[in-house]
């Protein structure tokens, strides 16, 4: 079966006994691990199925039409004729000793083959080896078996498309083989076809509901899918089949942690942990999850803080650094996941530990519904992001699918028709997701950032012509006239009033210029500053702020990432420089 990417926070296969390069991708017959030539002919089964095909026939299984698939056109291959292969046998009889001996030996010819075709893979000469399994389909066409082997070996080729056709051939002449599904439905899923693959992976389970491996399979599915709820189940079917290990239940504890399972996620970290007491990212996520679910079950910071202190088998002291993180940590995920006042708990007990924290100070007066600022202060602006600026992409990015710079430019490109511009800013431009979006539409690109760190990473990626670290608001005041388009992806959420920045951007556009950028959306009077220390704002009060300035192109609702369960809705505007 194909392996996946391993880390403590991925799913690693449950290992197999059988040789490593079969958990690379190849499905070989039984005997390629054994070298007695005695093994009857009768058994040339799949190393993954475990059991010899009289075993296999005995299985129960249920009617052919529960079986969750379309059926299956037969595809037409070019077998090799028997007297071509009499002579490509007879050619490598003669330059393979082993071949040679196992035929001596009175190895049936096909038996033969596979156990060649199997070493061949197993060195990892597998276009020989496909060639191989290519005569072995050929000798006896009507064994399910041969075209099962023979596609896996064109899956490890690459050919995924041929290896398809010849695991659905394979299914043509027998429907009841569940590994055969379960190849077949990692070959579609390579093939990025996750509906047919699902099927597969289902038809799979109809044939045989205990094996751990197709329901880890479709947890995988379901996870990339970031159907998370049905991917815990698949993991957790696979766990009470004997599929588990400690990288199934991390996984599984990372899952409960991103929908808010607290309880769930800290047992799963901890099961994991005790198989693999020295994996310290395990560890680490095992001990804030265990704050976490103190703090959601009793609300004392104090006892949650303690509870740092229990160690669980492996565990050394954690360090004050350590400590900070987790709590701070914390104090974000539990706002987020609408437990209010445990997370000013923590933030209590957070400003009691370490004083003199602007940023915490600003956020938990968001949180505790105060009125606020008009803008996020500077101070925690450059701190958020600074610290934020290495893990902003995999985090914002991969994990709560932040998805506002492609959907804004892709919407100014709209409004723009074929036009190519002068001179455009990126304003807020962060690690530069919107670079490679507006370099093909400007001449001169230019980005503004508060936070050098970030600037950084946009610097990494590359595209842009000039990068300042300043406030946006006094980078524009020196720029009279001078821009064409402004685009601020999620820049306007950290100002709640607004008539400053759109005056500021007006004195830096010129006359029919655009300026595009997206909002929170909020359904009151004016703007609102959320528990999250963002800024939401009615439509209404955006086009009403931004007269006489400009005049509004389009304004569209949209999500903008997600936060706990749910997506944020939002906002995309356009408006035209008057």
């Amino acid at each position: 079966m194909p392996i996946f990417a391993e880390s403590v926070d991925s799913l690693a296969l449950v290992q197999d006994s059988s040789a490593s390069w079969a958990r690379q991708g190849a499905r070989m017959p039984a005997v390629a691990y054994c070298e007695s030539p005695s093994v009857p002919a009768d058994e040339f089964v799949r190393w993954f199925l475990d059991v010899s095909q009289p075993k296999a026939a005995r299985r129960t299984i249920g009617p052919v039409a529960r079986c969750a698939t379309q059926p299956i056109a037969p595809v037409a291959f070019n077998l090799p004729d028997r007297k071509s292969l009499a002579s490509t046998i007879e050619r490598w009889t003669a330059s393979e000793p082993k071949l040679a001996g196992w035929i001596e030996a009175g190895v049936p010819p096909t038996q033969a083959l596979s156990r060649f075709g199997s070493s061949l893979i197993r060195a990892n000469h597998i276009q020989k080896g496909l060639e191989v399994f290519h005569a072995v389909t050929a000798l006896n066409p009507e064994d399910p078996l041969h075209w099962s082997n023979f596609g896996v070996a064109l899956d490890l080729a690459g050919a995924l498309n041929e290896s398809a056709a010849c695991l659905e051939r394979s299914l043509i002449i027998s429907r009841a083989q569940p590994d055969t599904w379960l190849q077949l439905g990692n070959v579609r899923k390579k093939l990025s076809d996750s509906t047919r693959a699902e099927k597969a992976y289902k038809a799979a389970l109809e044939f045989d509901a205990n094996a751990p491996l197709a329901w880890q399979c479709l947890g995988l599915l379901k996870e990339e899918q970031s159907d998370f709820p049905a991917a815990i189940d698949c993991y957790t079917a696979c766990i009470e089949r004997g599929g588990g290990g400690a990288a199934i239940h991390s996984n599984v504890g990372k899952l409960c942690y991103r929908i808010g399972r607290f309880a769930d996620a800290h047992q799963n970290f901890a099961k994991s942990l005790e198989q693999d007491p020295s994996n310290v990212r395990v560890r680490t996520n095992e001990q804030k999850l265990r704050f976490i679910r103190s703090m959601v079950e009793r609300n004392d910071a104090q006892e949650a803080f303690a509870s740092l202190n229990q160690y669980l088998p492996g565990d050394f002291p954690i360090s004050e650094s350590d400590q900070r993180t987790i709590v701070e940590t914390a104090f974000g995920v539990l706002a987020g996941f609408g437990y209010t006042s445990e997370a000013l708990s923590v933030g209590h007990l957070s400003m009691s530990l370490w004083p003199n924290q602007p940023s915490l100070e600003y956020l938990m007066g968001a949180l505790a519904g105060g009125k606020g600022p008009d803008r996020s202060p500077r101070e925690y602006i450059v701190e958020h992001f600074d610290r934020f600026a290495d893990q902003f992409d995999s985090q914002l990015v991969g994990a709560l699918g932040y998805d506002i710079p492609k959907k804004l430019c892709d919407v100014v490109k709209k409004a723009l028709g074929n036009a190519s511009l002068g001179d455009v800013l990126d304003a807020g431009c962060g690690t530069g997701l919107c670079g490679p979006e507006l370099r093909p539409i400007a001449r001169k690109l230019t980005g503004v950032d508060l936070s050098s760190r970030m600037l950084e990473q946009a610097e990494k990626r590359g595209g842009y012509d000039e990068l300042v670290c300043d406030d946006l608001l006094s980078f524009l005041g020196r720029s009279p006239r001078r821009f064409d388009l402004i685009v601020a992806a999620d820049l306007v959420i950290y100002f709640g009033e607004l008539s400053s920045l759109l005056t500021s951007a007006a004195y830096a556009m010129r006359p029919g210029g655009l300026l595009a950028f997206s909002t929170e959306s909020f359904l009151g009077d004016t703007f609102r500053l959320l528990p999250s220390g963002r800024f939401a704002h009615p439509p209404h009060y955006v086009e009403r702020a931004a007269r006489p300035e400009f005049a509004l192109v389009s304004c569209a609702p949209t999500t903008v990432r997600l936060e706990g369960t749910e997506r944020v809705s939002g906002n995309l505007f356009i408006f035209r420089r008057l």
